[in-house]
């Protein structure tokens, strides 16, 4: 076939082919398609017609992940982190609000000795946390029965209710239980303060309605009482009824694993040994595990506690009722020191642990743990410890 022939036949089958391009692809002008090989007259892919403009779809800004709630690290993996420094830390942490009409703002120990400590601390070991938690080993034993601890003393003004406000706040503070305090020493009794709350309600309520029952749940036993700071409640026990008393006792073991009782004098208790049992101090000690009995660090004050050991061991359910003297120093001009009249009452056999003077816990305002030098917390979680110990029946 010849060239002319050729493009005529290749004209003729162009005309005869169904136009199946689109309006779009009309409006340009005509162009031979091409094969792959350049041979005109054979259709191949055309060419790709560039899409209309579409407007850009508007871009959401991309999902944010909502970050994961902070994590604290264990305390172990913290730095310098262990039980003795947590404790350290847990007892000499300072409230942030506070109250100076009801909580004393002053340091245990003054400024320089302070100042001191941190600045030795820099170039030495420090041994306090540890100290402190070998103190405190006791204190955190695991009670199978309320154990309940009474507070007394055979004159006033000899720290008692200091003692027991302290022991109460020790023991919330380094056991993490609810831990309850009464004030048996109804009238006179100042542990309310001590507390660093401006009242507690009375018994009386609590015994009335919970008489012949127990309360279901612990929201309705502390319904009855005043909440003061770390897991600790109180209320005054005003009835010297020793059924009363020694319901009462049942019913607050029942949810408190420590109760500490704020008693009066024992020169009450030394009355009711005629088998009486009409006095409030008789009532504590007759329902109580262990004895604390505050004595001033004096020589009458020594001679006193000696004359107080005669008297109870005479009584044979006092006797039952294992004692620890402490000699708590209240004023910073001491005839003696508190550790020399403990080493006194040691040398005569009863067991001693000493208080020594703070500035913080003289103010006679509510009581901060982290306001305590250093030296009063070890030695009031050591009698803490000890007093547990004797109420576990731990000698």
């Amino acid at each position: 076939m010849s060239e002319t022939g050729w493009h005529r036949a290749s004209k003729k089958f162009t005309a005869q082919a169904p136009d199946t391009r689109s309006d779009a692809e009309d409006s340009g002008p005509a162009t031979p398609s091409r094969s792959l090989s350049g041979f005109p007259g054979q259709h191949a892919a055309r060419p790709a017609v560039s899409p209309k403009a579409v407007p850009p779809k508007p871009q959401t800004p991309p999902t944010q992940a909502v970050p994961e709630p902070a994590v604290a690290a264990p305390l172990d993996a913290v730095k310098g982190s262990s039980p003795a420094g947590r404790l350290a830390k847990t007892m000499g942490a300072r409230e942030r609000v506070i109250d100076r009409s009801v909580f004393s703002a002053a340091r245990g120990d003054r400024w320089a000795p302070r100042i001191a400590r941190r600045f030795g601390r820099l170039f030495t070991s420090d041994s306090y946390p540890e100290k402190l938690m070998r103190a405190a080993v006791e204190t955190q034993k695991a009670v199978t029965t309320g154990r309940r601890i009474v507070v007394l003393s055979p004159r006033g003004g000899s720290g008692k209710t200091t003692m027991a406000a302290l022991a109460g706040r020790i023991f919330s503070a380094v056991r993490g239980d609810p831990i309850a305090a009464i004030d048996s020493d109804p009238g006179i009794g100042t542990l309310h303060a001590r507390l660093g709350v401006t009242e507690i309600p009375s018994v009386r309520n609590l015994l009335a309605e919970f008489e012949n029952d127990w309360p279901d749940t612990f929201a309705d036993l502390t319904a009855h009482l005043q909440p003061a700071r770390s897991d600790l409640y109180a209320c005054a026990c005003d009835t010297a009824d020793r059924t009363k008393t020694a319901r009462l006792f049942t019913v607050l073991s029942r949810y408190f694993p420590i109760t500490v009782i704020d008693a009066g004098p024992i020169t009450d208790f030394d009355s009711s040994h005629a088998g009486a049992g009409s006095s409030h101090t008789a009532a504590a000690i007759g329902n109580s595990h262990a004895a604390i009995v505050t004595v001033p660090p004096s020589t009458p004050g020594i001679d006193a506690a000696l004359a107080t050991e005669a008297a109870w061991t005479t009584d044979t359910e006092a006797d039952a009722v294992p004692r620890l003297y402490v000699p708590v120093e209240t004023d910073a001009r001491s005839e003696v020191s508190a550790a020399a009249a403990a080493a006194q009452l040691r040398a005569h056999d009863l067991a001693a642990l000493p208080l020594p003077y703070d500035r913080h816990l003289s103010g006679g305002r509510g009581i901060q743990l982290g306001n305590l030098a250093e030296s009063t917390r070890l030695a009031a979680t050591s009698i803490t410890s000890r007093a547990l110990s004797l109420a576990r029946g731990v000698q």
